[in-house]
Order: structure tokens, then C-alpha cells, then sequence
């Protein structure tokens, strides 16, 4: 039985979408303020890691199984094992930029990123101050 939480093809026709980008363009604002990321950041901290990077690094699975967890929760955290062949460092950028997300902190082996979505997002960001 399929989970109703995770996409699947059938799901994804049903607003659309073409799998396995599972909707990767987004339309993102350009940067997310400092004010949201702080409220991201409350946000993120009971949540365990979803994805966990080990000895193999990165690859095309890990950034397919990041995207997949980015339409199904909106904000995950990422957790860098000390036996990862990569520093969280090196690849936050990259990770971000081919899963179509923000980086909303990058805090020892741990990354969390954000991406909203467009058919249902669960997570309200707070208003950019108008001037």
C-alpha cells in the first residue's frame, strides 16, 4: 500500500507533475529573510533527520531521495555521518541548487533545507517587513 504522504507517479499526474523530479521548479522567493529563517529554524528543531549521508557521499539517489522528502515534508533536516566521504560545507550550495530548495542553516553535520510547495504548503512563512 502507498503511503499518502510520499509522491508517487499517480500523484504527482494528479496536479501535473512529471516524476521522478518530483515538480522540481518551484517558484521560490530569491532569498528567504533573516526573519524567516529564524522562524524555519524553531521549526526544524524537533525534527529528526530524514536523510542521513554516509561513507558513499552524494550521488544522483541521495539528491532524488532529498527532493522526494522536500514535496512530501517541506522542511528537512540532513545529517552528515562522521564517516561521510563529504563535509557538509563543500555540498550544501550544490544540494540546495539541484533540489531546488533553500538552505536554511548549515549547523555542524547537520543541514536543513526548505521548499515550499505549491499545491498545499503546510508551513506559513512569516511577511517580509514592508517599508
Amino acid at each position: 500500500m502507498p503511503s499518502l504522504l510520499l509522491p508517487t507517479p499517480g500523484r504527482c499526474a494528479d496536479f501535473g507533475w512529471r516524476w521522478p523530479q518530483a515538480c522540481a521548479t518551484r517558484s521560490l522567493p530569491m532569498t528567504l529573510t533573516p526573519k524567516q529563517k529564524q522562524y524555519l529554524k524553531a521549526l526544524a528543531h524537533p525534527l529528526k533527520p530524514l536523510v542521513q549521508v554516509g561513507a558513499k557521499g552524494i550521488g544522483e539517489g541521495l539528491f532524488e531521495q532529498v527532493a522526494t522528502q522536500l514535496v512530501a515534508h517541506e522542511l528537512i533536516k540532513i545529517r552528515f555521518n562522521t564517516e561521510s566521504a563529504v563535509e557538509p560545507g563543500e555540498v550544501s550550495d550544490e544540494l540546495a541548487t539541484r533540489t531546488d530548495s533553500q538552505l536554511v542553516e548549515k549547523k555542524g553535520r547537520t543541514l536543513v533545507l526548505y521548499r515550499r510547495r505549491d499545491h498545499a504548503p503546510s508551513i506559513e512563512l512569516p511577511n517580509a517587513k514592508k517599508r
